[in-house]
This record gives structure tokens, sequence and C-alpha cells, in this order.
């Protein structure tokens, strides 16, 4: 009889983010409307839908606290001001309707407490590059699902004033293309940023270095977000990161997670981090993709308690193959290092005399040099087996442009080389098809996950049988419900071998068996087997 085998399937990425909707409106607050294509369009008009407002700046000026302004299609020639607060319970929200359809033509500033920000396209070509598409300063504030392109300075900025400290802030959903910044900075308390994309930074002239988060502060989590596409001819002298971290300005760091973000094509380091003392604490990277750096994967000056776990890093970036470098734990930086693929870099990890990791279970692949000294459970020069391996980038012009090359084949040694027999990089294999099997009485419940295309005109098709009956079938139609119960045939205290075939006319794409053994009473375990 076969073993028992427990399979853990985590789909780690897409995130689920906050929901996009329009902030709910309490029974005292009061929905306007600003639509300057109305043909009665006025600021003195009191703002309903059917007598429209004709400026976002007499909402902002007019709005309270819980109060909606939906912005209808139109191009508004406008930097809004907002200075009149909400509350976390009862937002200021201003939202496009329908979303990307308003154009505001020199952005938002945001001097209050407690507003929202959703569904606007952003642009400018004046001021400084510190106005930004969106400046921020402020408590309980939401940027949420805006494209933000071809602004002077970041997408997002957010004001140093009050020391930098602006809580409980929520950006998500957001585009930001062709700025010389993306976000700047985090900082303050408890912000989640998740589900950006920020594209092709540049450097326009008076600009800054072209970076796309800096952050500081502490209980923040960063996740999700996808930061590509930088190119050294639009960036000329700035120095580009991904994450970058310092302590000028008092700056200080506590308790940042960043977890499945991708980072490609871009220029120069992952992770720029620096700290005295103990400025910086307690940061960890799990779960990232990072590809195309040409010099740090993480270059950490006096990071304490860094955590760089189950990330993929491939280097070459737009250097030479070889010459950028995996983790660098520098001047006094303590942590770990484990669960890691570095591929096509220079040293995947290694420290300074004055600093501390602990390491073990990475695996590294056309690296040109070996960590030193490297941990016993490495597995060193071992093939990861991608799904889709890719020429190195630089080495023909033709760098990756997706993760989905990245993905584990069946067989690879990262599938269960990890710590604790988990897996090593940043995504976990998940077989095409995984069948699970529930028994109940003169029953089997099945329902299963699918990770692979299937032709549209494909059924579901079910064998299962015991060592003495024959081989009894259902079929179920293709849908977006995986799950069906057997009841016939079906008696109790028998071993089922139950086999679910995914076919495409007479052919069979995919198919998982398990084992199950109905039962009035869970009295014999196991109940259900798994085979390898």
């Amino acid at each position: 009889m076969k073993t028992m085998t427990v399979m853990i399937c985590l789909l780690r990425i897409p995130l689920i983010s906050m929901g996009l909707s329009p902030a709910p409106v309490t029974a005292q607050a009061t929905v306007y409307y600003v639509d300057q294509a109305h043909p009665q369009a006025s600021d003195a008009n009191p703002g309903t839908e059917a007598s429209p407002w004709q400026t976002i700046q007499h909402a902002a000026d007019v709005a309270d606290a819980g109060d909606t302004v939906y912005v209808k299609t139109g191009v508004y020639d406008e930097r809004v001001l907002i200075t009149e607060d909400g509350s976390p319970g009862a937002k200021i929200t201003f939202e496009a309707l329908p979303r990307r359809s308003v154009q505001v033509l020199h952005g938002f500033n945001v001097s209050a407490d407690g507003i929202r920000i959703e569904g606007f396209e952003i642009t400018h070509d004046e001021g400084g590059w510190l106005d930004g598409g969106i400046w921020m300063g402020g408590n309980n504030v939401e940027l949420v699902d805006n494209y933000i392109h071809s602004v002077p300075g970041a997408g997002i900025t957010v004001s140093w004033a009050g020391e930098g400290e602006w809580n409980d802030v929520y950006i998500a959903d957001n585009y930001i293309y062709g700025c010389n910044q993306g976000i700047m900075s985090v900082s303050g308390d408890s912000w989640l940023v998740e589900n950006n994309e920020v594209e092709r930074l540049i450097r326009p002239e008076g600009g800054s270095d072209a970076d796309y988060i800096r952050f500081f502060g502490t209980n923040h989590v960063i996740r999700g977000n996808y930061f590509h596409g930088t190119r050294q001819e639009e960036i000329g002298t700035s120095h580009t990161d991904c994450f970058q971290t310092y302590d000028n300005n008092d700056g200080q760091a506590h308790n940042v997670l960043f977890e499945n973000n991708m980072c490609t094509d871009f220029v120069h380091q992952v992770f720029m981090m620096e700290g005295t003392g103990s400025s910086h604490t307690n940061i960890t990277i799990r779960y990232n993709v990072f590809e195309g750096f040409a010099a740090w994967g993480v270059c950490a000056h006096n990071i304490r308690d860094l955590h760089v776990k189950n990330n993929t890093w491939v280097g070459t970036g737009t250097g030479d193959p070889g010459t950028s470098h995996g983790v660098g734990f520098r001047f006094g930086s303590t942590g770990t290092i484990k669960n890691n693929i570095f591929t096509q870099i220079r040293a995947p990890y290694w420290s300074d005399d004055d600093s501390a990791y602990e390491s073990g279970h990475n695996l590294t692949f056309e690296c040109r040099d070996d960590p030193g000294p490297s941990s016993p459970t490495d597995l060193l020069d071992t093939d990861p087996m991608f799904q889709q391996p890719a020429d190195i980038p630089g080495s023909d012009g033709v760098p990756w442009t997706s993760d989905d090359g990245l993905h584990l084949q069946a067989g690879s040694p990262a599938i269960d080389g990890g710590e604790g027999g988990t897996f090593i990089g940043a995504y976990e294999f998940l077989p095409d098809l995984f069948l699970r099997g529930t028994p109940t009485d003169e029953a089997i419940h099945l329902s299963w996950d699918v990770n692979a295309d299937l032709p549209t005109a494909a059924t579901w098709h079910i064998d299962y049988y015991t060592q003495t009956s024959p081989v009894y079938t259902a079929t179920e139609p293709l849908s977006t419900t995986r799950s069906t119960v057997l009841t016939d045939h079906v008696e109790n205290y028998q071993w089922y071998t139950v086999t679910l075939h995914a076919m495409d006319g007479p052919s069979s794409t995919l198919s998982d068996t398990v084992q199950v053994m109905p039962t009035g009473r869970l009295i014999y375990l196991p109940l259900v087997l798994k085979g390898n």
C-alpha cells in the first residue's frame, strides 16, 4: 500500500487587494458631482448630478467628512488643493466616473487627513520635481487605481513636513509611467503599498535620482508591486534603485515587509539600505523576483535583523554577465539568507568581517563566484529547472519580460530543497492539476486545482474503481466549478482509486489520481492516499 503523502499548495500571487468600490457613504454624508461637459455646469450650482459643479477645486473646498465627489469625464486644467479633513471612518472621496476617463492636468495636493483619490489620470509638465503627480501630506489617505504619467517629479510624492510621519496610508493599483521617480517616500507608520506598477523612470533636466520606492518608518507592508523598464539612456546620471532607504535626515526603518514584488529590467541596485546604529531593524524580503540588476541585489550597510528568504535573483542587467552581486551584508549588518535562488550573477551572497548572517538551503546556478563561505545545505551550481529558461539578459539584447519562465518544472531540486523540506525561490511548485478527495458515508467528494491553460472544448472525465470492481466513469463539463460528488457505485470500507482527466476530445491533456475510502464512521486511518 502506498504511503500517505501530505501536499500543501500555496498560490502566493497574484494578491487580493483591498476593494476598489466607492467609499461607503454615511446617512449624513453628501454625494456631489463635477461635470465640466454638462451644459449647465457651474460652481454656483448645488453640485447634484443634474446641476453639477464646474471644477474639482470647488468640490474640494466644499466637501466634508464622509462626502463623495464623483468627477465625470473631461480634461480638468487644475492642480487640486485638498485641505478639508475627513476621518478614518468617514473619508472624503474623490472618484473619477468612469475610471481613468478624467484627466487632471496638474494633479493633486493632499494636505489633509482622511482622503481617498481614486481612478484619475494625472499628468503635468510644470513645476519642480518635488510637486509630483499626487503630493501627499496626511494620515489615513488612500490613493487607489490612478494612472500617473509624464510627471517631472515622482508619481506620488510624500511631504516630509510634520517630521515626515504620515500614518495608515494605502497606496494600491496605481500605474505610474514615465516619471522621474515612483513613490517618494513611504514613511510614518502602518502603510500598505500593494499591486502598483511603475514603469520607465526618467530624469528630466533638474530631476533627482530615479528610484522606484524609498522607505522609512515602521510597520509597513510593500507587496505585489511590479517595477520595470527603466532605460539607461533616459536616466542619464541618475542612480536607480528599486528600493532605497538611508539614515540621512534622521531616517529610520523598522518592521518593514517586502513580499511578492517583481523588479525587472532596470539599472542599478534592487535594495540599497544604509543605517547607523539601530536606525534600521527587522526588514524582511521574501517571495520576490528580481531580474536584470547591474550592481547589487541587496547592499546592506548596518541593517540589523535583515531576513532575505525565498527570493529569485537573476542578475546581469545592463552590465556584463557576471558583474552583478547578490546579497551583501556590510558594516555591522545581521540576519538570515535562506531558500534563495541566485542565477547568472557574480557572488550570490557574502559579508564583511563586521557583519554576520545565518545562511542555508540557497541554490546557485551559472554564478561566477560561489558564496563564501557557503552553507553545507546550499545547492551550488545546480540547475533550478525553470519552466522556460531564457537567454542571459544583455548577452543578446533581449531581457526577460515576465516572470512566467521562473516557475519551477516538475523534478526541480528547488521544489523541496528548502529549509524544513520547503521550496527554494519565490515560487512554490504548483502541479498543472491537483486532485483532492474527501470520504463520507457512501460518497466521495472531489475538488481540484488547475494551474494550466485548458482547451475551451475540454471536459472533465473521472474514472474510479476498487480492486474488485469494474471501472466506473463520470463526466463533468468544463466550468469554473472545480468540485463534484461521486455516489453511484460507491460503497463504504472500499479503497477507490479515482483519476481525474481533462479531456480534449479523445485525448487526456492533464490527469491526477487519489485513493479514498468512504466510511460511515471515521474509524480507518488513513482514509486518503496520495501517490507521489
